[in-house]
């Protein structure tokens, strides 16, 4: 946590708390504690009263503010920049689409700078402050220099904590919440690159990364798992029926709608090798559940009935998971960002509000 975060840690874990208390508590000085808490009182995330003390003049405390919060979320992709501002009954304030932006083209210090303004227009058109957001990158560009230099910038630039998030770690929160039976979850999602996000304690496991790269390398087909059921592999497949290596992606994505009888048994045999990778991960974890992800445009997977139908997956000893699929419809991200803003939420209430 940063500065601002600690103070307002500090305050919401306490009952009241004053300026030379929270110094103290923190090995901080006065001065600056006092900054902090004019800042956080104007955006409404504190609120303050005078308070006798058994000696000497009364003193301001600090409380957390209990009037209405509001969430973010902001995904910046290399055709441009959703993001939205969402209220705590999950009704969308403000939304808004930039095209003039991409991933692969900015610089961290410009992209931080465009994704800053995105987050002022959408406080502007919404009328409401924000209280928490989540930043989302795709899993091929989360764990990148790029993402990583972006956020540096951005965060201190920002009013309120962000959330790096992709939309897989996104939705693994999300689905824990929703499903508060299972303890541990296994939440996968099978696009450009293979995501993995497992949920322990609603807490992203602390090794996610170094297990997704683990799983990534297991043997698969001809292959690697990586290599063998990304869309991409998928897609240079479906192209090779007609004899053209240069595609065209509108083509492959008409042909996914409605597959014939090779295209069909492409997918059968992508889905028969994602199944056993399913079994092995899951196998190797021993969640209470697994759940499967497809994004909008994923026509891959939605093709792939003994994945998008079932509703448990059995282990090579003869354990039976329960087993979800679970598909974002559309042609944006709205659903997605939506998803993404109460995931922001959910984790600033653990961490900075007080519970209601």
């Amino acid at each position: 946590m940063n500065l601002r975060e600690k103070i307002l840690a500090e305050i919401v874990s306490g009952d009241g708390i004053g300026r030379r208390e929270l110094a103290g508590a923190l090995e901080l000085d006065v001065r600056t504690v006092s900054r902090y808490t004019e800042e956080l009182t104007k955006q409404g995330f504190i609120s303050k009263r005078l308070a006798s003390r058994p000696a000497g003049r009364p003193v301001y405390e600090f409380s957390p503010n209990s009037g209405p919060k509001y969430f973010a979320a902001v995904m910046p992709t290399h055709s441009g920049i959703h993001g939205l501002v969402m209220d705590e009954k999950s009704g969308i304030c403000s939304e808004i689409r930039i095209a003039e932006f991409s991933t692969e083209a900015e610089i961290p210090y410009t992209a931080a700078k465009k994704i800053r303004i995105v987050f002022e227009l959408l406080q502007k058109k919404s009328g409401v402050p924000i209280h928490a957001a989540s930043l989302l990158f795709s899993r091929t560009e989360r764990n990148l220099p790029f993402a990583r230099e972006v956020s540096e910038h951005l965060c201190p630039q920002l009013t309120f904590p962000l959330f790096v998030d992709s939309p897989i770690s996104a939705h693994a929160y999300w689905f824990g919440q929703s499903h508060r039976e299972y303890r541990k979850l296994l939440f996968l999602h099978f696009g450009y690159a293979l995501e993995l996000a497992l949920l322990e304690d609603d807490e992203l496991y602390s090794e996610n990364e170094r297990l997704a790269t683990e799983f990534i390398h297991l043997p698969a087909g001809n292959d690697i798992l990586w290599h063998e059921v990304s869309l991409s592999n998928i897609h240079d497949k479906v192209a090779a029926l007609s004899g053209n290596q240069f595609y065209d992606e509108k083509n492959i994505f008409q042909q996914l709608k409605e597959p014939g009888g090779a295209v069909m048994e492409i997918l059968r045999q992508k889905e028969k090798i994602m199944l056993e990778a399913i079994r092995t991960m899951a196998d190797r974890v021993r969640p209470d559940a697994v759940a499967v992800l497809a994004l909008p445009g994923d026509l891959h997977t939605m093709s792939m009935p003994l994945i998008s139908n079932s509703r448990q997956i059995e282990l090579a000893d003869g354990t039976v998971l329960p087993f979800h699929f679970e598909k974002r419809m559309g042609a944006t991200w709205t659903e997605v960002l939506s998803l993404a803003a109460g995931t922001a939420e959910y984790r600033a209430w653990k961490r900075f509000f007080p519970p209601v």
